[in-house]
């Protein structure tokens, strides 16, 4: 279950900290998954290595001029499959299973600079897209990540040995 911002019960909830091998079952979880694209399960792996055993709710902004209109519309496109109730994955539901109220989750555009609020705001209409992982929907309280350059992405390993689901 996750919280709109201002909820008074999010902001007394401390997530507990996940075991290592439950962050390792939860990234081949995500390798495994049909629902999305290797770019995009890399995304969301290097998002979630970012927040320190699930405790600390980042979100980081993708944008088109340097990921590719098409690659950011994958990392989007992928997460809402992967959350989804008509996709594969449920990860929702592997969340609660390990006992968190985090979530992942997705909005076109991207944080922006607004110095007359003297803070980075999420902009719906910036050319790209922001995914979160937090317990609070479109969290602005958030650790906001500078992306990755693309070959930290294109590091990131996804076979483990396992074979793979295979969309139906």
């Amino acid at each position: 279950m996750t919280w709109f911002r201002g909820d008074p019960v999010a902001k007394g909830y401390e997530p507990p900290p996940m075991r290592g091998s439950q962050m390792r079952a939860l990234e081949q979880f995500i390798a495994r998954s049909p629902d999305a694209t290797d770019f995009a399960k890399k995304v969301y792996i290097w998002t979630l290595r970012q927040t320190e055993l699930l405790t600390l709710p980042v979100a980081l902004s993708l944008w088109g001029k340097d990921y590719s209109s098409e690659r950011t519309a994958e990392v989007q496109d992928g997460v809402h499959a992967m959350v989804s109730c008509n996709g594969h994955t449920h990860l929702d539901t592997f969340f609660e299973g390990m006992g968190t109220k985090v979530h992942l989750m997705h909005h076109c555009g991207c944080f922006t600079a607004q110095p007359e609020k003297g803070k980075e705001t999420h902009d719906t209409e910036a050319k790209g897209t922001t995914i979160w992982v937090s317990y609070v929907w479109y969290d602005y309280d958030i650790k906001l990540l500078t992306p990755p350059p693309l070959d930290v992405i294109e590091a990131i390993q996804l076979d483990d040995g396992w074979p793979r689901a295979v969309s139906a």
